[in-house]
């Protein structure tokens, strides 16, 4: 199977990340206190367990605003390195890069990377012509 050149850079990214932190390249995906693993749909920490849901505000100088809420609902796990699918994000006002930035196109990273954990929410306000399509891409998930 050929690996397209944004699957090779993402998955470079993650390795090189991986390396900064000091966690080894192989993941565990063992369940024991402290471990560290890549999320995948059939993993323990899965999707359900983090929402993104937004929802309209009131109008900023005539163009629709929208209030972004990103949970994580995991009783008894933390994620860090949350992306999220983004399409071509954009917003008429500033939005905090420290909790959302678009680093890719439909990529956009959560909380700067850093740890979120269990019960916390991000939250955020854009303003656009009509809301993006978000959805929840990889993330790092512990116990």
């Amino acid at each position: 199977m050929m690996m397209s050149s944004k699957m090779y850079w993402f998955l470079s990214v993650v390795l090189v990340g991986l390396v900064l932190m000091n966690l080894p390249p192989l993941i565990s995906s063992s369940s024991g206190s402290g471990s560290r693993k890549l999320i995948t749909q059939t993993d323990s920490c899965s999707h359900p367990e983090i929402e993104v849901s937004q929802s309209p505000e009131s109008s900023s100088k005539g163009i629709p605003r929208y209030r972004v809420l990103i949970a994580n609902l995991c009783s008894d796990c933390w994620i860090e390195q949350l992306h999220v699918h983004c399409g071509e994000f954009a917003s008429a006002n500033i939005v905090d890069p420290q909790l959302f930035k678009r680093v890719a196109d439909g990529d956009c990273l959560v909380n700067a990377g850093r740890r979120l954990d269990s019960g916390k929410v991000i939250q955020f306000y854009y303003s656009n012509t009509f809301p993006y399509p978000l959805s929840i891409g990889n993330y790092v998930c512990g116990h």
